[in-house]
C-alpha cells in the first residue's frame, strides 16, 4: 500500500488513467470472466489523482522507484 505505480503498456483494457498512481488497497483474489474464459488473478486499488480505479491486474502495473 502507498506505492507509486504506472500503468504498463500490456493493460488489456483501457482503464480510462494515465501518469503515476498509488496502490490503496492490498492486492486481492479476482476472478475475471471474459466470454467463456474464467482467469483468477490478484488485482489491486488504485488512486489515480482523485480517482480510485479498482480491480486493476498486478500484472498490469509496474511499479516505479
Amino acid at each position: 500500500i502507498g506505492d507509486s505505480v504506472k500503468l504498463t503498456n500490456s493493460a488489456p483494457v483501457d482503464f480510462g488513467v494515465d501518469g503515476i498512481g498509488f496502490i490503496v488497497t492490498k492486492p486481492y483474489a479476482y476472478v475475471i470472466t471474459q466470454d467463456e474464459v474464467v482467469t483468477e488473478t490478484k488485482v489491486t486499488d488504485v488512486l489515480f489523482g482523485v480517482k480510485i480505479v479498482e480491480k486493476i491486474p498486478l500484472d498490469c502495473l509496474e511499479i516505479i522507484f
